[in-house]
């Protein structure tokens, strides 16, 4: 089979078949009509993607994303968008002004609240980065009003395991198993006076008798852990 000229580009080609050799491709094909009829093609038209900016030609004039992954982009910025504007609406006016998660808690009576992302994030700490940005790496983020579910900006404040440790001294913020300072001072008190049981002492502030024994024992690691917590309790209240 011989070579033949294209009609419309004029390159050297081999015709599929014998009596239909005019065009090279089906894009001179089309061209080869076009011209024949009178009817010239629609223009393309190009814009920018509205994830990278690159200029693109889409497919219908609907399309906004020029690949797969600016589509991801742009859907993922969507959910985004949506899941903030919920986050405002998750939370009402409590005691002593406090705005009080009304969404899911965890078992410390913390908030959680999901993202695009799907991962579960800590409500008041998202509040800190929406309103004052983002978290430096090694601080917390503690509340003054000492009410886990609350999120309101002027009660938390940026502060290192030291200082949440210090607060969380002074308020007397600990478990029913950890005693303060004044209680272990009157459960020396309360010994030395010579009236009560170490058994009926633990009655008295809900603990084990072990833990009254060696409170007045003076046990190494008990009287290490107190006498560390007194320190930090006493340079705090110098402050």
């Amino acid at each position: 089979m011989e070579e033949k000229t294209c009609k419309i580009c004029g390159a050297q080609f081999l015709p599929k078949r014998q009596s239909r050799g005019l065009c090279c491709s089906k894009k001179c094909v089309i061209e080869n009509v076009h011209r024949a009829t009178g009817h010239l093609p629609k223009p393309l038209f190009s814009k920018p993607c509205a994830a990278c900016g690159t200029i693109f030609q889409p497919r219908t004039r609907r399309t906004i994303s020029c690949g797969i992954i600016c589509h991801g982009k742009l859907s993922a910025a969507k959910h985004h968008d949506r899941a903030v504007d919920k986050f405002w609406t998750q939370f009402e006016i409590g005691n002593e002004g406090c705005w009080e998660w009304k969404g899911k808690r965890n078992r410390r009576g913390y908030g959680q609240s999901t993202f695009a992302d799907k991962n579960m994030r800590i409500a008041h700490r998202t509040m800190w980065q929406f309103i004052f940005g983002p978290i430096p790496n090694g601080l917390f983020i503690c509340h003054h009003c000492d009410n886990p579910p609350c999120i309101r900006p002027s009660h938390l404040f940026l502060g290192t395991h030291t200082d949440n440790m210090l607060d969380s001294i002074i308020k007397e913020r600990f478990s029913k198993q950890r005693l303060s300072i004044g209680q272990i001072e009157e459960i020396h008190k309360l010994h030395a006076s010579g009236k009560y049981f170490h058994r009926e002492i633990a009655l008295k502030f809900g603990v084990s008798q072990s833990h009254v024994t060696r409170i007045v024992n003076n046990h190494p690691r008990t009287i290490r852990n107190h006498q560390r917590r007194r320190n930090a309790w006493l340079s705090q209240t110098k402050i």
